[in-house]
């Protein structure tokens, strides 16, 4: 599941806000990111399966970039570790191809099929 931050309830009362303004319930003007004082928003494309980190293994996942950072194709987005098997080597998972990192398991242990992250371009 995920989680509510102040940041996040702000972002939803803008969208409910400004979903009620342009269908003109409420008399405002909708407010866009530069009203904001954010950035213009960014299309993003998953073109194919490349764009998807599943993991191989179950056990511990640590990640080593943060959301939004640029990853070229191979460079390390996380690895599994093994607390069952400490002389194991972790199984570190490389990015499919070049893009952002837009979304990211927020779990420590993870299975064999769970999602680990995907990268946009």
């Amino acid at each position: 599941g995920g989680t509510s931050t102040p940041e996040t309830v702000l972002i939803t009362e803008i969208g409910v806000r400004n979903l009620l303004a342009h269908f003109e319930i409420i008399d405002e003007k909708p407010l866009s990111c530069e009203d904001r004082g954010l950035p213009p928003t960014r299309l993003l494309h998953m073109p194919d399966s490349d764009c998807y980190l599943i993991s191989n293994d179950a056990g511990i996942y640590e990640t080593l970039i943060d959301l939004d950072e640029t990853v070229k194709k191979g460079d390390a987005v996380g690895q599994v570790h093994f607390p069952e098997k400490l002389e194991r080597q972790p199984v570190v998972y490389c990015a499919g191809r070049d893009g952002t990192l837009i979304g990211r398991t927020h779990k420590a242990l993870v299975g064999i099929g769970d999602f680990l992250g995907m990268i946009a371009t």
